[in-house]
């Protein structure tokens, strides 16, 4: 399976700009592995959409079973957004919906779960799994401001390696979260199987 996570900017250029696409999988080492395509302008945006949609298609052909997970609607909404936008992977994209190969572990947990939790948000779900966080939210969402307002003003000089770091350990987390929240999920679903 890929764990896949979006981060975007609405506001640029009137359309929005989805400016890191991330995702992880299973590698051969049997760990999960982190990768990211980032994009300044829409040009770049064609491209690592581009990338992303051909990694999976590729990646099905060794793996017919994969699927995209993901938190959230977010992602296929803007991988939808992207496909019209650019006009590419039209067919690709249409096979994975109709496939249903898009599973939104947000949907999963709020229609067949209760948590001891206030929000039903991967930040908060995040505790029921052995994953912790690298970055600290608030540092994190003042990096992707600044990541925004950057893109928004075209002042790309402002965009240091420090922030896009931090950005992408952002990401990151979202990614690897997801995996460890579907783990903890599969777990949970066997105990009850055992249980009755």
């Amino acid at each position: 399976d890929i764990y896949f996570d979006i981060e975007g900017d609405p506001f640029f250029d009137q359309l929005g700009l989805e400016y890191l696409l991330g995702y992880a999988f299973i590698n051969d080492k049997n760990e999960p592995e982190y990768h990211k395509l980032w994009a300044k302008t829409r040009t770049e945006e064609k491209h690592a959409f581009g990338k992303f949609m051909t990694f999976v298609m590729d990646r099905l052909k060794k793996y017919p079973d994969l699927h995209i997970i993901h938190f959230s609607p977010y992602e296929p909404s803007a991988v939808k957004r992207l496909t019209l936008r650019h006009s590419i992977h039209e067919a690709d994209l249409d096979w994975l919906l109709r496939a249903e190969r898009f599973i939104d572990l947000y949907a999963v947990i709020k229609e067949g779960l209760r948590a001891s939790v206030e929000r039903y948000s991967l930040k908060d779900l995040e505790r029921f799994t052995n994953y912790v966080g690298k970055v600290d939210l608030a540092v994190a969402g003042s990096a992707r401001r600044t990541v925004e307002f950057a893109l928004e003003l075209n002042d790309h000089a402002a965009l240091t390696q420090e922030v896009l770091a931090l950005v992408e350990d952002y990401n990151a987390d979202d990614c690897l979260a997801t995996y460890a929240l579907h783990l903890w999920l599969e777990k949970v679903g066997e105990e009850l199987i055992a249980s009755n």
